[in-house]
């Protein structure tokens, strides 16, 4: 039985993405360090296996039946949290670069030429 759940844990990508996600955003934050990525990921995979485990095998002992559909589901949700996630911190990595980006071509010829900067600096302001 145990085989099984393993096998039935393995086979859920979203949790997988999930966990992909979170560590990634907390790394991102700052909540997480490079060194104690390999902690945190196997402690969300331990976490999601006795949840797991908890769903097929203990609450079947108190009458509490969970259908397969439900776990499906809740895989599909993570999946879903997890790719609208990394859309979002993609696109503030985006702004991040493209201020970086900006900021380092400003005032030069050609590329990042400022008709703002050119007055001021005619003006003598």
């Amino acid at each position: 039985m145990f085989e099984t759940i393993i096998a039935q844990f393995l086979g859920l990508t979203g949790v997988a993405a999930f966990i992909v996600f979170a560590i990634g955003a907390l790394k991102k934050f700052g909540v997480i360090k490079e060194d104690k990525v390999e902690v945190w990921v196997t402690g969300m995979q331990v976490l999601g296996l006795v949840a797991l485990f908890a769903v097929k095998a203990i609450l079947p002992l108190f009458g509490v039946e969970v259908p397969e559909d439900s776990i499906l589901a809740a895989n599909e949700i993570l999946m879903t949290i997890a790719n609208f996630g990394a859309g979002i911190i993609a696109f503030l990595i985006e702004i991040g670069i493209t201020k970086g980006t900006y900021a380092t071509v400003r005032g030069k010829p050609v590329i990042g030429f400022s008709y703002t900067l050119d007055r001021e600096r005619n003006s003598g302001v």
